[in-house]
Order: structure tokens, then sequence, then C-alpha cells
């Protein structure tokens, strides 16, 4: 009995088709090999994500630089007290929130009223 279960003639299909996979990644391999991306010369992104500041949880706005727990804490508090914020600009109310943070932040804040929210405005 032979080793492979399969017939002769399936056995050197088989074997062909072997040959043709490997011929393929082999030229595949050949024509991108100048193509690949060097880590170490790639410019530096910046992740840009904004936070709504009227339905963010404090973890959430806790990860902002410059913002700890304390003021994130803070900052769920004084929304849920005083009523969701109009403008960003209105988290200076908030003790602890000075012109340095709010500058560091203030790119990733949003705030969505309830009005915006129905129309679909982000």
């Amino acid at each position: 009995m032979p080793f492979w279960p399969l017939r002769r003639r399936d056995q050197v299909t088989l074997a062909g088709l072997a040959v043709v996979a490997l011929g393929a990644m082999a030229v595949t391999w050949w024509n991108r090999r100048d193509t690949l991306v060097e880590l170490d010369r790639a410019p530096r992104g910046e992740i840009a994500y904004l936070i709504d500041v009227n339905t963010a949880p404090w973890i959430e706005i806790a990860q902002l630089p410059g913002v700890g727990e304390t003021l994130a804490k803070r900052i769920v508090e004084h929304r849920q007290q005083h009523g969701p914020f109009e403008r960003v600009e209105q988290l200076r109310q908030v003790r602890g929130m000075g012109p340095k943070t709010m500058e560091k932040i203030a790119g990733n804040l949003t705030v969505k009223t309830a009005e915006s929210a129905q129309n679909g405005v982000p």
C-alpha cells in the first residue's frame, strides 16, 4: 500500500499546484520587496478623538491630557448639578479647570445639545 492514500495522478496534480502556489508567492515577494514600510522613518501621527462633555462618563474624560480622575469626576458632578454644558468654554466653571488644561483638551471636546442630536448634527 502506498504511503499516500492518493492515486499517482492525484499526487502529481497536487505537487503541480504546490509548485504553482510557491512560484506565485515568490513572484509576489519579489515585486513587493522594495515597498516595505520602515517604521523608524514613518511620520508620527497623533490620535484625535472627540468627547462629548454632556454624555461622556468620567472614566472617558479622565483619558484626556492633563485631566485626572478627580477633575473628570468634578466635570461630571458639575454637569449633573447644573445641567448640560452649552459650550466647551463653560468647563472653566469647574473647579480645577485652568486655562492651560483647557488649552490642552479643547481640541478633543465637543458639546452636543439635545437639539443638535435630534437633527443629526455632530
